[in-house]
């Protein structure tokens, strides 16, 4: 792994064990390296949805600290967390539960009927899998088959 993708992983660890001390779920995290300053950018939500600023801000202190103490990044760095929105990516089993009923973009890992991106409803959940209604019909598409997801906002 190179600088970069290491470093995401420590940060990671350190933010995932401080949203779960703040019953907050990380949903997504993403390091750059932008004229030799990084740039940090979390998404956290509550496992409910509607994460405050409050709360947002909270968790910017205490990661912001830990990457200081911790990491010894100094001051090369910027820090943004903040809340994934109406569109945040669908990722894990809990993220498409919350969002039964809702329209979809499907960005799949293999193609189905031909398609690797598609428009779907969730249905519901079968363990890992998840139901999708589609132009095809009903299909089964377990989790580890999806590249990416975001509801579709209209």
């Amino acid at each position: 792994m190179g600088r970069i993708e290491d470093l995401r992983e420590e940060i990671w660890k350190i933010a995932l064990v401080l949203c779960e001390g703040m019953g907050i779920e990380l949903v997504e995290l993403t390091v750059r390296d932008f004229n030799e300053t990084l740039r940090i950018e979390l998404l956290a939500d509550l496992p409910g949805g509607a994460i405050s600023f409050e709360e947002c801000s909270r968790l910017n202190r205490s990661l912001d600290n830990q990457l200081y103490e911790v990491l010894k990044l100094g001051d090369n760095y910027t820090l943004e967390v903040s809340s994934p929105g109406l569109d945040r990516p669908l990722t894990i089993v809990p993220d498409f539960r919350r969002a039964v009923g809702r329209r979809v973009r499907l960005f799949l890992k293999e193609r189905i009927h031909g398609k690797i991106e598609m428009d779907a409803v969730i249905k519901g959940l079968q363990g890992s899998e998840i139901v999708f209604e589609t132009k095809f019909g009903e299909l089964l598409i377990g989790i580890e088959k999806i590249e990416r997801a975001r509801q579709i906002i209209s």
